[in-house]
């Protein structure tokens, strides 16, 4: 397939968070898939080397809009545009073979004889459109993705705390954490690492406080009193309670 449509608005509007080196590593790995008719292969340095940009930015894109599967990484609206190519060119293989397009038939109207018509003597006849049928659902990247979870890297994971008022160790501690656990809360697969590293960001906040004297005290933080070992039993609950200590 060495043609497709390119949708400048649709492209602009899902592609505006990329960096300069993602945006073209998306529009060549789109191509890829296009010229190749298949998914994008599993190995991603072999995949750089052929579209010439580095591996770690080519691993990005791919997770950010495809869907990785076990004959590669797939993308939704190319394989969509790909189908529909296929049909079109069988079509026409077909009509070549037959000496070109068939010719359309010419209607011309009947004579009137009196007599009612189809319509007339059979009103309940059939609706001319589909609008009244349920819309089949078709397979989209946001579906797969509420489906699946994407465990983000070392470096995208630092980036996300810097942004967010954090440290490169505070985001080291949490990577580490997590992908040692196999992204696990508990006995349940993650499926927001966001929200699971926002949560961690805070709780590091408290306990650096703990740490410091200040002990929370019915719900409150009491920063002007001291521990004490009355205050004991609750610092061992706050540590229990907290998932990186399970």
């Amino acid at each position: 397939m060495h043609y497709y449509k390119f949708h400048i608005g649709d492209y602009r509007s899902n592609t505006a968070h990329l960096s300069n080196e993602e945006d073209i590593a998306y529009r060549r790995l789109i191509d890829m898939y296009y010229d190749t008719e298949s998914e994008i292969p599993l190995k991603t340095h072999w995949v750089s080397r052929r579209l010439r940009v580095d591996t770690e930015v080519i691993a990005r894109v791919l997770k950010d809009f495809f869907v990785e599967t076990e004959n590669g990484w797939f993308h939704p609206r190319c394989a969509k545009e790909i189908e529909g190519y296929g049909k079109k060119a069988k079509a026409n293989r077909n009509n070549g073979a037959k000496g070109g397009r068939p010719k359309k038939e010419i209607k011309t109207q009947p004579e009137p004889t009196g007599l009612p018509t189809e319509s007339e003597s059979n009103p309940n006849h059939k609706p001319l459109t589909i609008n009244h049928k349920p819309i089949k659902k078709t397979l989209t990247i946001d579906s797969v993705r509420k489906k699946s979870f994407f465990a983000p890297d070392k470096k995208e994971t630092a980036s996300f705390f810097t942004e967010n008022g954090s440290t490169n160790e505070e985001a080291g501690k949490f990577w580490y954490h997590y992908d040692a656990n196999g992204w696990m809360c508990g006995k349940v697969k993650m499926r927001n690492w966001t929200s699971a590293a926002k949560k961690w960001m805070v709780n590091s906040k408290t306990n650096y406080s703990n740490a410091n004297g200040h002990v929370k005290r019915n719900g409150t933080l009491g920063y002007q009193q001291p521990i004490t070992h009355a205050d004991l039993p609750g610092i061992m609950q706050s540590i229990a309670d907290d998932d990186r200590y399970a």
